[in-house]
C-alpha cells in the first residue's frame, strides 16, 4: 500500500503498578525506559502492571537471557474492570478504565517458557504472530533454578497507513478531545480489514464498517480498505442472496438486514468517487440480495419473519444492543409475534438506493430484474 506506513517502535508510558518486593517500580520504570536491564533472582515471582496510556495494537517484542523454564505470563487488557458483567456478550463492567485501586484488569493472556538460550548480544526473544490491541499488560514471571534477565520490553505499533486530510476546530477547547478519541478509535479499528472492534472480535461487520468508512472518506479521502471491504463481502454471499454478516468469518454469521448496508456503502462510493466500474462488478451481487427480500414479503408488502432471536431462529435479526432487548438479543420484543419494521425500512432503504444507483448507470435491466423496484406496493 502507498502512502505512510503507521507501523512504528514504541515503548510503554510508565508503569502503573508492582505486585511484589521483589523488584522496585524504579527498576521496572528504568527497564520499560529502556535504560537499565532487570535481573528477577532465581525461585521468584513477579508481577508488574504496565500502562500504554492509550488504546494500541502492536506486537509486543520481550527479549531475555539465561532463566531457563521460567514461566511468563502477559495479560492484555483493555481496562480496569468492575465486578460482574454486562451484555450478553459476557464482557465486564468498566468504570474508570484507570483505576487500579478498585478495578483489576481482564483480558487476553500469552504464555511463554524461557529456554534460556539468550546471552547478552544474543538474547531469546518472544513476539506474537499476530497483533495484540491493550491500553494495559500486566507482565507476570516465575523463575526456577536460573536468575532471568529482561533486556526489552516494548511493541511495534501497526495498522492500516491512514491519512488525515481534513482539519477541523471549534471554540470550545473539549472538541479537541473529541476529535482525538474519534480518529484514534478509527486508526485502532483499521488493519487488513476494518474491524468491529481491535480487542475482541476483530471481525469486519458490514454496519459497523459502512461507519467507519464514511468517517474514513470525510477525513482522508481515502477508499482502499473500503473497496476491500465491498470485496470481501461480495465474496461471501450465499445459495439465497444474503451476505455473511461479517467477512472475512470461518462460518455462516447470517443477520439478514446487514446485507442491506452491503448495498448503501455501493450507494455511499457512487457519492462520493462516481466510479461505475466498481458499481457494475458489484450490481448482480445487489440483485441477489434485493430479491431474497422480494421473495419473503408478505401479502401486505412487508418483509416476512425471516430471522429472530440469536441461536433460536433461522436467521439473526440483529438491531441494536439497546438495553430494554437485552433478552431478545438484540431485537425488538415485537419478534416475539412477529416480523419486525426495521428489517422493512433497510430493504426499502436498499431498493431506494439500488434504483440511485442504476440510474446513476444506466442500466435498465437492474431494474427490470428487481421486482420491487418497478413496484409501488412496499415503496
Amino acid at each position: 500500500m502507498s502512502g505512510k506506513q503507521r507501523i512504528r517502535k514504541k515503548q510503554f508510558e510508565g508503569i502503573v503498578q508492582t505486585l511484589d518486593a521483589v523488584v522496585s517500580q524504579k527498576e521496572w520504570e528504568d527497564f520499560i525506559a529502556g535504560e537499565k536491564n532487570i535481573t528477577i533472582p532465581a525461585h521468584s515471582n513477579v508481577a508488574v502492571e504496565i500502562s500504554a496510556d492509550a488504546e494500541q495494537t502492536g506486537y509486543l517484542h520481550l527479549a531475555m537471557e539465561k532463566g531457563a523454564d521460567a514461566d511468563i505470563v502477559i495479560l492484555e487488557s483493555e481496562a480496569y474492570v468492575l465486578g460482574g458483567e454486562q451484555g450478553d456478550l459476557k464482557v465486564p463492567y468498566k468504570g474508570e478504565r484507570k483505576d487500579y485501586k478498585t478495578g483489576y484488569l481482564n483480558g487476553f493472556t500469552d504464555r511463554y517458557r524461557c529456554a534460556g538460550y539468550g546471552r547478552e548480544g544474543f538474547p531469546e526473544i518472544y513476539e506474537p504472530f499476530w497483533f495484540r490491541t491493550f491500553r494495559f499488560l500486566r507482565l507476570s514471571i516465575k523463575t526456577k533454578e536460573q536468575p532471568l534477565t529482561l533486556s526489552r520490553f516494548d511493541y511495534t505499533e501497526t495498522g492500516y497507513p491512514l491519512e488525515v486530510k481534513t482539519q477541523a476546530c471549534a471554540s470550545d477547547p473539549r472538541f479537541d478531545g473529541i476529535w482525538e478519541i474519534s480518529e484514534r478509535t478509527l486508526r485502532r479499528c483499521m488493519h487488513e480489514t476494518y474491524e468491529d472492534c481491535p480487542f475482541y472480535e476483530q471481525l469486519q461487520y458490514s454496519m459497523d464498517a459502512r461507519t467507519q468508512i464514511l468517517f474514513t472518506y470525510t477525513i482522508a479521502a481515502d477508499d482502499r480498505l473500503a473497496r476491500k471491504c465491498m470485496d470481501d463481502l461480495q465474496r461471501s454471499q450465499r445459495y439465497d442472496g444474503l451476505l455473511n454478516s461479517a467477512h472475512p468469518c470461518y462460518e455462516p454469521n447470517i443477520i439478514p438486514g446487514f446485507s442491506i448496508y452491503y448495498i448503501l456503502m455501493l450507494y455511499d462510493h457512487m457519492m462520493y468517487f462516481g466510479d461505475r466500474e466498481l458499481l457494475f462488478d458489484h450490481m448482480p451481487t445487489v440483485e441477489r440480495i434485493l430479491n431474497f427480500f422480494h421473495r419473503n414479503l408478505t401479502e401486505e408488502g412487508y418483509v416476512g419473519k425471516i430471522g429472530g432471536i440469536n441461536g433460536k431462529a433461522r436467521f439473526w435479526s440483529f438491531v441494536d444492543w439497546a438495553p430494554a432487548w437485552k433478552e431478545t438479543s438484540g431485537i425488538p420484543p415485537a419478534t416475539l409475534q412477529g416480523p419486525i419494521t426495521m428489517e422493512s425500512l433497510l430493504y426499502v432503504m436498499g431498493l431506494q438506493c439500488a434504483a440511485k444507483i442504476a440510474e446513476y448507470m444506466g442500466c435498465s435491466y437492474v431494474i427490470l430484474s428487481v421486482p420491487c423496484l418497478t413496484e409501488s406496493r412496499v415503496i
